[in-house]
């Protein structure tokens, strides 16, 4: 399988419409309930770009420049609406579908977990009782019914790091990994709007139990003083 440029064969792994229970036993789920949160986003690398082309004034090419990071055979996470697109416009060509380069989050090697597109992925800190109140808050609920997330949107702890993006669409200049200062293991405060699960905890298949987010460098404000 030949792919010149931009796009991934994935097999997709199976549907996220049942739960393989500890006993054996299987759990049908209702996925028309929150699809998105049910959607499949995960699979195997089939075949690779033989190049990723970026161009800033052209939007059918990629968002952003990035080295190629993937192999034939990783397991990879992806954005959770590429199963619907690709299944609406493609055939299954070799068992799989292809998938934009950027909107791969990460891949799994052997035991190495590598983000691809200059993803972040951060592990939510516990919330303070201030954060929780002015989250409720913001959304109008009632806190006598409401029953409070324990997980910060605005601090997580860097657990996989990636290479960096080294430019956006939106701008001119390079950016160049010489401007990257997290380090694994670093507590950052984040912008709350990108705060995205990398999966949703039914279907995580890495650090299962933990909330991951997959934040960008440019949506990460600050690295918390440790001292």
């Amino acid at each position: 399988m030949r792919i010149p440029y931009n796009n991934v064969l994935v097999k997709m792994d199976r549907d996220n419409d049942e739960l393989l229970l500890s006993n054996g036993d299987k759990l049908k789920l209702v996925t028309a309930w929150e699809p998105y949160m049910h959607a499949v986003t995960s699979g195997i690398v089939l075949a690779v770009p033989e190049k990723l082309i970026f161009d800033p004034i052209n939007h059918h090419t990629l968002m952003f420049k990035v080295p190629m990071e993937l192999q034939v055979g990783d397991r990879v996470i992806f954005d959770y609406k590429a199963e619907a697109q690709v299944k609406k416009e493609y055939e299954p060509i070799e068992g799989g579908y292809p998938i934009r380069y950027d909107a791969i989050h990460l891949a799994i090697r052997g035991e190495e977990v590598i983000p691809v597109n200059g993803y972040v992925i951060l592990e939510a800190c516990e919330s303070t009782e201030d954060e929780q109140i002015k989250n409720i808050m913001k959304a109008g609920l009632d806190l006598t019914q409401e029953i409070m997330s324990t997980k910060s949107k605005q601090f997580g702890i860097v657990r996989y790091l990636g290479s960096p993006v080294l430019q956006y669409a939106q701008l001119d200049v390079e950016l160049g990994e010489e401007n990257d200062i997290l380090e694994v293991g670093q507590k950052v405060h984040f912008d709350s709007n990108y705060a995205v699960p990398l999966q949703y905890d039914l279907h995580q298949i890495i650090d299962k139990g933990k909330t991951l987010y997959r934040v960008r460098r440019k949506n990460i404000n600050y690295v918390v003083d440790s001292n």
